[in-house]
């Protein structure tokens, strides 16, 4: 945990460095300045959705809502906040995903189309029945916690005509693990993985965008002849969806609205999610 730690402060103290001299060696323009008088460094949104689909997982399949806040740098590279997901119409005793709670952290580092983010992941519904046995105690990385680290790296190319996106995330911490056969009190991270591509298909006249993107996950540590990872029973192909969106305008507000119809060909699980961010 430790070595972690000071790997990721010195990744985000290089990436700063570089950052700082870049924008050091340009003089600042007049559209500059209307943007630094723009500024502003704290925003707040939120989103309602039909259901919560991510990467393999159908989350919940209630109606929920998610909530965005949030801090970000003056040049618009850093980033850092709060996210949290709660289900509507929850059912008292039942353990399922229609009682889903949420509350996720992260920190995020952009330039040039690359991205580095950590996201410190904490889905604690019904954490005292679930087939972990998990807990969700603050800040408890063990193997049964409620809460996961995910790091992930990215790449957006910045070709117009080839807008492809490219992102490999693998959880370090927390509640991903195999268990040892000649020891079954041993809980080994499995540092599952999830790579996604995506690509923007088609643009209407409405300003509308479809968005088709494909991941697949595997461990990059499974012993004792284990396939599983966290997001399948075995390595393989985990997320198929296609992503429609666009804004509207209600009473003179305009608002993004989405349509994702999701397919998983290990899990052979579907979804469609509909999501209105609200502001």
């Amino acid at each position: 945990m430790k070595k972690l730690f000071l790997f990721t402060c010195f990744v985000f103290h290089l990436l700063n460095c570089f950052s700082q001299n870049y924008d050091g060696e340009i003089e600042k323009t007049s559209n500059e300045s209307e943007n630094e008088e723009s500024y502003k460094p704290i925003s707040l949104s939120f989103q309602t959705k039909t259901m919560h689909l991510w990467r393999a997982f159908r989350v919940t399949d209630n109606f929920m809502t998610a909530t965005t806040l949030s801090w970000s740098s003056r040049n618009g590279k850093w980033s850092a906040g709060f996210w949290g997901g709660y289900s509507l119409g929850r059912t008292s005793g039942v353990s399922d995903n229609s009682n889903y709670t949420e509350l996720d952290h992260f920190i995020q580092f952009s330039d040039k189309g690359f991205t580095i983010a950590i996201w410190d992941i904490n889905n604690f519904t019904n954490y005292d029945t679930d087939y972990y046995n998990t807990n969700s105690r603050f800040y408890d990385y063990s193997r049964q916690s409620s809460r996961f680290v995910d790091v992930t790296l990215a790449y957006q190319f910045q070709n117009e005509n080839f807008p492809l996106k490219i992102s490999s995330s693998t959880i370090v911490l927390g509640r991903d693990y195999y268990i040892e056969e000649t020891d079954q009190n041993n809980l080994k991270g499995r540092f599952s993985t999830y790579l996604e591509v995506g690509f923007p298909v088609f643009r209407d006249q409405s300003g509308g965008t479809l968005y088709l993107a494909a991941g697949g996950a595997f461990a990059l540590d499974n012993r004792d002849g284990q396939n599983d990872n966290f997001y399948a029973s075995k390595a393989g192909l985990v997320n198929v969806n296609m992503d429609y969106s666009r804004t509207i305008n209600v009473f003179s507000h305009q608002m993004p609205v989405s349509a994702m119809p999701y397919y998983n060909p290990s899990g052979k699980i579907a979804g469609l999610q509909l999501a209105i961010t609200l502001f």
